[in-house]
């Protein structure tokens, strides 16, 4: 509240903002209801991620494991770099899939992102080899 003066510094009158709560309170509750929808439409996308990730990794540890065979085979040097490239790939693979399966056991609250260090150029060399052209 504000009181209203003249030029001779006399109340004249007041000013008073009145506010009610009702459409704060029914906005808050849209907002709760808003978030809690948002809560359960997400639980099946985490649960179908971490099923569709266990699922990719059974076919994955195969190819990973025979190309891993396959390197220690004695092929001609240009089979032998084309089976590293697939066992470096089924490897970037394997993690990628890992990290899906951990965004949803995130996302579920089952586990908590940890730090740890990694060596950015050797990540980064590796995804350009990865995507380089073979032949």
């Amino acid at each position: 509240m504000r009181l209203l003066r003249d030029a001779r510094d006399d109340v004249i009158g007041f000013l008073a903002m009145i506010a009610g709560l009702t459409e704060r309170r029914r906005m808050e509750d849209e907002r709760r209801q808003r978030s809690a929808q948002a809560e359960a439409a997400s639980r099946p996308m985490a649960t179908f991620l971490a099923h569709m990730s266990h699922e990719l990794r059974t076919p994955l540890n195969a190819v990973r494991g025979l190309s891993h065979l396959l390197v220690q085979m004695n092929l001609p040097e240009r089979a032998h770099d084309f089976v590293r490239h697939v066992e470096q790939a089924g490897e970037q693979l394997l993690v990628l899939v890992s990290d899906v399966l951990d965004l949803s056991r995130i996302e579920a609250g089952e586990i908590y992102p940890e730090h740890a260090p990694f060596a950015l150029g050797r990540c980064a060399r590796g995804g350009v080899r990865a995507g380089a052209p073979q032949g």
